[in-house]
């Protein structure tokens, strides 16, 4: 594939965190022991560039809480908020104006940093052309300002006509990797790579091989080449899997782009 095409013929920029930094079990891991719970992003932002916010999912934040992560962050900090539920699974992506302004609105203290809006979607929720054409008209007057990544995870999703429509709509594709859970597929459809590591045996939880984070590293190391903007996640939280894994993978990266 000819990544020059999407995007200009200098080193793209990485982003590597994990999905979320609220994990109290980190605590004595990766967290200072006497850190408290209302510290660990000031403390997160200085060993990764970004984060996801997973709770924008359940919850929209408070307007004071979008603050504070904005003041006590880096101006270079990068966030990716997952999009309420309300749009994705309980209203599989129908009618999403209301609710997505109100969305929308609530991080526009932190607008600079808030770099992708992640849009999860359910198994369950197959690719309907008309569906997501109304779907991305809707996107459309914000993204100006916001970036849009979709996260399909019925087959559907991964067809030449569903990626046609995001290059169409200027929407990145997500490559989700969860082994036999659900299929993820390496394709780029904009000029940024957003990239979900969800554990392949254990969903959330299992740790990632070096030979299979090299393979990962190659492809970024590329798509940096190439000029692409990369967002990878680790979403294998629920121990320490996901610290090591980022770890490993940021210097496999470094080491490949000497």
């Amino acid at each position: 594939m000819n990544l020059s095409k999407m995007a200009e013929n200098k080193p793209g920029k990485l982003y590597i965190g994990t999905s979320g930094f609220s994990n109290s079990s980190w605590k004595g891991i990766f967290y200072p022991e006497k850190t408290k719970s209302a510290d660990f992003l000031a403390y997160y932002a200085t060993q990764f560039n970004c984060s996801e916010i997973n709770s924008s999912f359940y919850n929209f934040p408070l307007a004071k809480t979008v603050e504070k992560w904005n003041d006590v962050t880096p101006d270079d900090f990068a966030f990716c908020a997952k999009l309420h539920r309300s749009i994705t699974h309980f209203g599989r992506l129908k009618t999403p104006e209301p609710k997505l302004e109100e969305f929308i609105n609530r991080f526009a203290p932190m607008q600079k940093k808030l770099k992708q809006i992640l849009v999860q979607l359910p198994p369950s929720l197959k690719f309907e052309p008309e569906i997501v054409e109304a779907f991305y008209d809707a996107l459309k007057p914000y993204q100006s300002e916001y970036n849009f990544a979709v996260e399909g995870r019925h087959l559907s999703w991964f067809t030449d006509e569903s990626f046609y429509l995001m290059r169409e709509n200027n929407v990145t594709h997500v490559i989700g990797d969860a082994g036999k859970f659900y299929v993820g597929y390496q394709e780029v459809t904009t000029n940024t790579s957003y990239i979900r590591m969800h554990g392949r045996i254990k969903l959330f939880a299992s740790s990632y091989t070096h030979e299979e984070l090299d393979e990962y590293a190659h492809l970024i190391a590329e798509y940096l080449r190439e000029g692409l903007e990369v967002f990878l996640f680790f979403n294998n939280t629920m121990y320490e899997a996901a610290l090591e894994n980022a770890f490993y993978i940021r210097e496999k990266i470094k080491g490949l782009l000497k």
